[in-house]
């Protein structure tokens, strides 16, 4: 059983393994993935969207903590006291948890070239959710004096009405796989891994007080795996697709990247 399964009230699952996925990149962030021949994973802190992480604003701190018991385990009548603080645990963990996102699309997608390569000089990788996993396989452990695992996590983004439905209970994961309704056209898998530090005096608590002093984590990839197929941006002039080809070539790409066919000419 994958831990996508064992979690999966947490972590909505892909459909398929061989559902097909996109990331969109510009020249630069191409030339280091060949490079550096890892992942980039962004701390969810320095995400865009400030909402990344949060909760309903109907899902109190208290219900959070209730509902992490096991149905039925608590007494109707209970009386939960919130200790200070840890009102905060879920807003510090945007610091810690790192992810990898892409679009998930059986075709290349015009909105998302325009989203996050909208210039000229830009690229979309094709791969597949089982090339992924493959390729990426477990991230560093977790440096001394840190929780978390080497895990990383793979599922679907869930979109939700924030005014009438709630994040599950339970898991830190669950809450950086939800997202408002109002980015549904990003039809995003994102792959998380968590690592937080712990607190000096108390191993089982997490360290309020610290934070990080990077942005996130490069995990290794194997590119012969993860890579299915390269395109260049649609308006690219003639000139930068050929570039993109050497500097593929350069680094022992196995893939030779061709042009999108998007705004080839239409025929009346």
């Amino acid at each position: 059983m994958t831990v996508e399964e064992d979690l999966s009230r947490f972590i909505p699952p892909p459909p398929g393994e061989d559902m097909t996925i996109w990331r969109y990149l510009d020249f630069t962030k191409f030339v280091a993935l060949l490079d550096s021949k890892a992942l980039f994973f962004a701390r969810v802190s320095t995400l865009d969207d400030p909402f990344e992480g949060s909760f309903p604003p109907a899902q109190s701190v208290k219900e959070r903590l209730m509902g992490a018991f096991p149905l039925g385990s608590l007494p109707d009548n209970v009386s939960i006291e919130v200790e200070s603080g840890v009102e905060d645990i879920w807003r510090i963990m945007r610091y810690w948890a790192m992810v990898n996102c892409w679009h998930a699309s059986t075709h290349e997608s015009a909105a998302m070239w325009r989203l996050y390569a909208p210039t000229t000089a830009a690229v979309a990788i094709r791969s597949t959710v089982r090339r992924l996993r493959s390729a990426i396989g477990s991230a560093p452990a977790p440096p001394a004096g840190f929780g978390g695992s080497d895990r990383v996590h793979i599922g679907m983004i869930e979109y939700l009405d924030f005014a009438t439905q709630r994040i599950p209970d339970g898991s830190f994961a669950a809450q950086f796989f939800r997202k408002r309704r109002s980015f549904e056209h990003e039809r995003e898998l994102r792959a998380l891994v968590l690592q937080f530090p712990r607190a000096a005096d108390d191993p089982r608590r997490v360290d309020y007080a610290r934070r990080p002093t990077d942005t996130g984590l490069s995990i290794p990839a194997d590119l012969s795996q993860l890579v299915e197929q390269v395109l260049v941006a649609p308006q690219a002039p003639g000139w930068y697709a050929e570039l993109v080809a050497r500097v593929a070539v350069k680094y022992g790409l196995q893939v030779v990247p061709t042009q999108s066919e998007l705004d080839a000419k239409p025929l009346y």
